[in-house]
C-alpha cells in the first residue's frame, strides 16, 4: 500500500512528502526493525530502507511501545514533558 500512496501523492503534485512502512506494519519508524521510506519530491519517488541499528540504536519489540492504563499513561506523559530520567515511569514492562 505504501508505494501506491507514494504514487498518489506524486500524482497530486506534492512538493515533498514521505510515506513510511515500518516493521510490523507500523506507519512510522520504530526500533522493531527496518522501515521502507518513500520520499516523494517533485513527482519523483525515491525508495530507501532505514534501519535504526545503523544509527546506534538497539532493537526493541513493538510490544515495548505499550503503555498501560490511564493512570500509568498520564505518568509516562508527565515524565516525558518534565524531562525525567526514567521516561517510562512505570513498572509495567
Amino acid at each position: 500500500m505504501a508505494p501506491i500512496l507514494a504514487r498518489v501523492l506524486a500524482n497530486l503534485g506534492t512538493k515533498r512528502s514521505f510515506v513510511i512502512h515500518g516493521c510490523g506494519g507500523l506507519d512510522e519508524i520504530s526500533l522493531a526493525g527496518e522501515a521502507l521510506v518513500f520520499e516523494i519530491r517533485d513527482n519523483n519517488i525515491k525508495e530507501t530502507t532505514l534501519d535504526p541499528v545503523n544509527y546506534g540504536l538497539s532493537r526493541a519489540p513493538i510490544s515495548a511501545l505499550a503503555g498501560g492504563d490511564a493512570k500509568i499513561n498520564a505518568r509516562i506523559i508527565k515524565n516525558i514533558l518534565s524531562g525525567a530520567q526514567d521516561q517510562a515511569g512505570c513498572s509495567c514492562h
